[in-house]
């Protein structure tokens, strides 16, 4: 279906009350309930070290949003038990799947595979509906302004992300972690045979968007109890380490939280607290910090991994800069990682790659078919694996 149809279809928000929503004919969306063990699990996640909330709700450990959850499943509509998924992760500071279920049903239709749209820690429906009130946040970034002379890229859209990351910086890695942790269960309960629509044997890879590559990256290098020695990744406008990422932009995070973020995530002195641990999670995190940051074992690891990852870069993406995806991965002679940077016909930016304007549909729905033609032939390669 041409994508301007799919935006169409799903223009209004999908629903997570249901158990199922009949989409169309022969796709079917089913809802299930997840409880995050991560912050109960002793020793797990490091505890944050006290601060300011700035009026943003009660502690991370006590959001109920973020602990008790649903998340959706596009499938074929005849199909019982999946036996091949796709786990979609999604970027930095978004609060609705709008932009995804596109992109989910288009992976459904092209592969036949069933896709599972999984949010990270306090983002999408995890997230308070404090955080995207437009007045309380507009109200918070003119605080902000005020407070912070030099912030620019302040918005209503990223006053809450900023303002949590600003005063905390170090929630990046703990809700990475978290996330990290959720999805580990998450496979572990299909494992155990126990999910009701995956089958315990199915093929589990990875499309992913922006920040979500990070974890997509994190989960296939440290590949917990061999989970993921079969998986493919694809990732679109990510890859770069964290310090390669340039995300100050009126969507994502202002100018003061990105300043404090840096500065915590090359902060030794604070990751020798963040990543104690050196479990696979915590070393896979280090790996993909900073180009000088374990860059022998990230190169090993890439190697281990090889043509089971692809990436697609934007050539005008200025968040995830393709010179930075490039310099993460290096050339396919080296570690047989494809990297492909893509131009599009029209004006787009990180935020917004197919963009709706009447004016030029044909056009956005043209090069979104030349990308997931891409996307989904590597995905159904992982059949002949």
């Amino acid at each position: 279906m041409l994508y301007s149809k799919l935006v169409s279809l799903f223009s209004r928000e999908v629903s997570f009350v249901d158990d199922v929503i009949h989409v169309e004919p022969d796709l079917v969306i089913r809802n299930f309930n997840f409880y995050s063990p991560a912050r109960q699990r002793e020793g797990l996640i490091p505890s944050l070290p006290t601060g300011s909330v700035t009026d943003l709700g009660n502690p991370d450990a006590e959001i109920q949003e973020n602990n008790n959850f649903r998340y959706h499943i596009l499938m074929p509509k005849h199909m019982e038990k999946a036996r091949s998924i796709v786990i979609i992760l999604h970027g930095l500071n978004e609060r609705h799947w709008n932009k995804y279920m596109p992109w989910a049903a288009s992976i459904v239709e092209m592969t036949g595979h069933a896709v599972v749209l999984f949010p990270l820690a306090f983002h999408m429906n995890r997230a308070p509906a404090l955080w995207a009130d437009p007045q309380r946040m507009a109200r918070l970034s003119r605080d902000r302004k005020h407070a912070l002379p030099a912030l620019t890229n302040s918005s209503f859209v990223n006053a809450a992300i900023s303002t949590r990351l600003y005063e905390q910086p170090e929630r990046f890695i703990l809700s990475g972690l978290e996330s990290y942790y959720d999805l580990i269960e998450f496979v572990e309960i299909i494992k155990s045979g126990l999910h009701p629509v995956v089958h315990e044997n199915a093929t589990i890879d990875f499309f992913t968007y922006s920040i979500g590559t990070l974890l997509g990256d994190l989960l296939m290098l440290a590949n917990m109890s061999g989970y993921f020695s079969a998986s493919r990744h694809v990732s679109f406008c990510g890859g770069p380490v964290v310090s390669g990422l340039h995300p100050e932009s009126k969507f994502i995070l202002d100018s003061e939280a990105v300043r404090k973020l840096r500065q915590c995530l090359l902060s030794k002195e604070r990751l020798e607290v963040l990543l104690a641990a050196n479990s696979g999670a915590e070393m896979a995190f280090r790996c993909m910090l900073d180009y000088g940051i374990c860059s022998n074992q990230r190169e090993e690891r890439l190697r281990g991994i090889g043509a089971r990852r692809y990436a697609i870069a934007l050539a005008d993406d200025l968040v995830a800069k393709p010179k930075e995806v490039l310099n993460t991965f290096g050339r396919k002679e080296k570690n047989g990682i494809l990297v492909d940077i893509m131009q599009y016909t029209y004006t787009y930016r990180h935020e917004d790659p197919f963009p709706i304007n009447k004016k030029m549909t044909s056009n956005v729905d043209g090069q979104f078919q030349r990308t997931f033609d891409r996307i989904c032939h590597f995905l159904k390669n992982s059949e002949a694996d």
